[in-house]
């Protein structure tokens, strides 16, 4: 709704599938706090920034594939992990 892409109806209707997909458990959530201290050592060793580690963190917890339309940080996180990889058509980012 923000970007002007959907209108209030439309951003209803998306946070209703969210929910729904959510409460159908095809969706889990990792609590912040439950990545924090891992996310902070990525951070630092890869020297970028920590919300990006989070993202890398739970990836790795998952034993998941991460993708990102951040060239810089996937460099960076690859060297780490090679299932880190470039969103196509990103790659001037």
């Amino acid at each position: 709704m923000r970007t002007g892409e959907a209108g209030p109806d439309e951003t209803r209707k998306r946070c209703g599938d969210w929910f729904r997909h959510l409460g159908a458990g095809a969706v889990s959530l990792i609590p912040e706090a439950d990545l924090l201290d891992e996310a902070r050592g990525l951070s630092l060793e890869i020297k970028h920034n920590l919300q990006d580690c989070q993202y890398l963190a739970a990836a790795r917890r998952l034993d998941a594939s991460l993708i990102t339309a951040d060239k810089k940080f996937r460099d960076r996180a690859a060297a780490l992990d090679k299932r880190v990889s470039l969103l196509a058509g990103c790659e001037g980012n």
